[in-house]
């Protein structure tokens, strides 16, 4: 049991090495062209856009007959 003050952790000998998760000196990813910051396709997106609109749209006017 005397052995456990002994024991290094990974992320203790990571960072003594320079191995670490320390990300501070790394570029942005960049984005390619036509597509957005998570890879998708624009028109992809521009999907999803639209039919949130939609949604959004199809709910207030079930809001406003359901009220009225």
């Amino acid at each position: 049991m005397g052995q456990a003050n002994n024991l290094r952790t990974n992320k203790t000998v990571q960072k003594k090495e320079g191995r670490g998760e320390d990300k501070s000196n790394e570029t942005p990813l960049q984005k390619e062209p036509g597509k957005n910051e998570l890879g998708l396709p624009l028109q992809q997106q521009n999907i999803k856009n639209k039919r949130r609109f939609l949604y959004a749209e199809i709910a207030k006017e079930a809001n406003e007959l359901h009220c009225s």
